[in-house]
Formats: C-alpha cells, sequence, structure tokens
C-alpha cells in the first residue's frame, strides 16, 4: 500500500513533465528573417518555396513601391526590387504569377491604383496605374476567382468616396468590368474581398456597420447583409462553408449572414486571419503606449475557442490596413516592420493538435494546472502520511 502511494506523486509529476514539454516544443521552431529596408511590408505570398514581400520603403522620406524574395529554405535574399514613389498593400499568386496592388503618388495629395504583375524572377510582365479621381484612390485587396482578377479599393473624389470592386483580364488587365458602392464623404475606409465557391465576397465597414456584399463573378449584385455586431473589418477570408473576419475588436465567424462565434481580443486588433489545418489563426497586434505594438498569433477552433497563444514579441509599428500573413501545410509566415522590415516564421506544429485515433488531443493551460493541482494535493497526502507514521514510531 505504501508503495502504491509512493507511486501517485511520480506518476502525477511524470505526466506533469510530458504536457510541459509538449508547451515548451510547440515555441520551439520559431525564426526571424530581417531585411534591410526602413519602411513596412505590407503584404506577403508564397511561391515555389520562396516568400514575395511586398511594401514601400521609406528611407528618403518619401515612400518608394518595394518588394523582396526570400528562399523559405535558406532564409537568403534571392532578389529584390524597387519602383517609383507609393505602395503595396496587398497580393495574390496563380499560375506562376504573383498579381500585387496598391497605390502611385502622382502629386503630393493625389494617389492612383497600381495593380502590377510580376512573374518569380520578380520581373514586371504587366502592370497599370490609371487614376480614377484627382484625389486620394487606393487599392487594398485583390484576389483571383475562375480565370479572373478581383481588385477593391477606395476612390476619394472632392470630399465624395466610393468603394469600387473590379474585374480584370489575369494577362492584360484589360478593365472587364465593375461594380461601385457610395460611401459618403471622405471615408477612409478598409475593404476586403475574397472568393466564396462561384461568388465574390465585399467586405466593409462604414458608420460602424460591416457590410458582407456577394457578388456574381461579372460583379452583379446577388446579396448584402448589414452585420448586428459593431465590428471595425481589418480582414476577411472563408474556409468554403462559412467567413472569418478579422476586425479591431476580434475575429468572427459568419454563416449565412449571421454571426455564430465571436473571439475578442482583449484589447488589440485581429489584422489578418487564415483558415488552416481545421484551424483559425489569427494575428493581434496590441498598441502599447509608446505608440508601437505587442504581436501575437492566436490559434483559434472553428468555434474560435483559444487553443494557444504565440508571442512575438513588442516593438512593431502598428498598422491595421495591411495582409501580412501567409501560411503553407507546415508553416506560418508573418511580415512585420520594426526598426526593418522583419518576417517571423513559425511551424504549424505550435498549435499543438495532434492526430491520435482520428480524435483531436489538445493540450490547454487548465489541464496543465489540473495536473499541478492533483500532484500537489498527492504529494501533500503522501507526506503528511509519512510523516505520522515516523512520529508513531518514534513514539
Amino acid at each position: 500500500m505504501l508503495i502504491a502511494t509512493a507511486k501517485a506523486p511520480i506518476v502525477a509529476f511524470a505526466l506533469l513533465l510530458s504536457l510541459l514539454t509538449s508547451i515548451v516544443q510547440c515555441a520551439q521552431d520559431f525564426h526571424t528573417i530581417e531585411i534591410s529596408v526602413v519602411g513596412a511590408p505590407n503584404a506577403i505570398c508564397t511561391l515555389s518555396q520562396a516568400l514575395y514581400i511586398f511594401g514601400y520603403e521609406n528611407s528618403t522620406g518619401y515612400p518608394r513601391i518595394n518588394a523582396v524574395v526570400v528562399d523559405t529554405v535558406s532564409k537568403a535574399i534571392t532578389k529584390a526590387f524597387t519602383g517609383s514613389f507609393g505602395g503595396f498593400y496587398s497580393c495574390v499568386t496563380h499560375g506562376g504569377r504573383i498579381y500585387v496592388v496598391g497605390v502611385a503618388n502622382r502629386s503630393r495629395s493625389s494617389t492612383s491604383w497600381l495593380i502590377a504583375v510580376f512573374d518569380e524572377e520578380l520581373n514586371i510582365i504587366v502592370n497599370t496605374s490609371q487614376p480614377l479621381s484627382q484625389g486620394v484612390d487606393v487599392a487594398t485587396d485583390v484576389t483571383v476567382l475562375s480565370g479572373s482578377l478581383f481588385i477593391v479599393g477606395v476612390v476619394n473624389k472632392s470630399g465624395f468616396s466610393w468603394i469600387r470592386v473590379e474585374r480584370r483580364a489575369l494577362d492584360t488587365l484589360a478593365l472587364e468590368s465593375a461594380y461601385s458602392v457610395p460611401i459618403g464623404l471622405s471615408r477612409h475606409v478598409v475593404t476586403r474581398i475574397t472568393s466564396f465557391g462561384n461568388s465574390v465576397v465585399l467586405g466593409y465597414t462604414v458608420d460602424d456597420a460591416t457590410h458582407i456584399v456577394f457578388l456574381s463573378q461579372d460583379l452583379k449584385l446577388l446579396s448584402e447583409t448589414r452585420l448586428g455586431y459593431k465590428l471595425r473589418l481589418l480582414s476577411l477570408a472563408t474556409d468554403g462553408e462559412c467567413l472569418y473576419l478579422g476586425a479591431a475588436e476580434g475575429v468572427a465567424k459568419v454563416c449565412n449572414g449571421i454571426v455564430k462565434a465571436f473571439h475578442y481580443a482583449n484589447g488589440g486588433s485581429a489584422i489578418s486571419v487564415k483558415p488552416l489545418n481545421n484551424t483559425i489563426t489569427a494575428l493581434i497586434l496590441t498598441p502599447n503606449a509608446s505608440g508601437f505594438a505587442v504581436a501575437e498569433l492566436r490559434y483559434l477552433d472553428k468555434e474560435l475557442r483559444l487553443l494557444l497563444r504565440e508571442g512575438l514579441g513588442n516593438g512593431y509599428r502598428y498598422q491595421q490596413y495591411v495582409k501580412p500573413l501567409e501560411a503553407t501545410d507546415n508553416r506560418i509566415f508573418i511580415a512585420m516592420a520594426e526598426r526593418s522590415w522583419l518576417v517571423k516564421s513559425v511551424d504549424t506544429a505550435a498549435q499543438c493538435v495532434h492526430e491520435e485515433g482520428g480524435e483531436a488531443i489538445r493540450v490547454s493551460v487548465e489541464v496543465v494546472v489540473l495536473i499541478v493541482y492533483i500532484s500537489t494535493t498527492v504529494t501533500a497526502i503522501y507526506f503528511s502520511g509519512a510523516w505520522k507514521r515516523i512520529r508513531c514510531k518514534a513514539s
């Protein structure tokens, strides 16, 4: 009986050590790639074992278009590109090409949409920068569906603004159709676009109301939903069944126009969200008093329950209008701005999700606390009993 009792704390501590070892292993495979560019890396895409990072460089005080290619294996910079005044904000890969959108500066007070197509060697195949107004026009997001390119952005003309969605040819960037939504006077709105089945989905927030708009491939209105939640949309993604919205308040799951689940960011903003391996990965930036931000990844299940938090550090520039998160089958890449461009690379095993017998086993803080409590209690009871026996023998 004494031997069996003595084994209890040993077994409990062994189980605790095993769980703690799993948690430590979650954060082991973590790499930082520093790129000597002053400015901001706003978008990141992957193609043929390479990272394509787009944004702007600002070493002279005037932002210039900038792009860098990094080999995912060697972590070496293999290509670089610097263009005219402006910046890139979003990218997508298709058919061995990278499609990028952003802005081109026309003067100190006006910009135009910039759409460019690069090959794998970072050579420009075709680009267009046609001004839509005399104001600040910004192309913010891009996606590909059924052999066409879809771009969304904001047009500002003499105080009056509207959201514009364009369908363009993949090879020539020729305009095929367009859809517009007036949004009032001088609105600076984050607009996002993605594909959902055979439809194009537009997301934006105006006057504290978040709108989800479904469009046909020829950009005819199919349906529009105004969400009841008070959210400020920053990113938009889908797993093929529901939409996942990254917002200034957190992450929302929207199915058939209804908010099914919500995960609060606790003072931070969900800058970017990505469905991956039955989980939702969210990049959270939380601003601090210094004007910079603390960054972390949060791994959520499909019901937006927290599985794990992965700290990425602090001292990053707080940006809300970018798409700096990319994911592959085995790694997550995050482009961030500190003193220079940075790329964080995290192994997706950090999600601590293991498939055994078809059932996912997730390590949680609550389980660790429970094991600590049980092992401590059993140990205390054992040594209390042993001390009493020693006193009895001594007397």
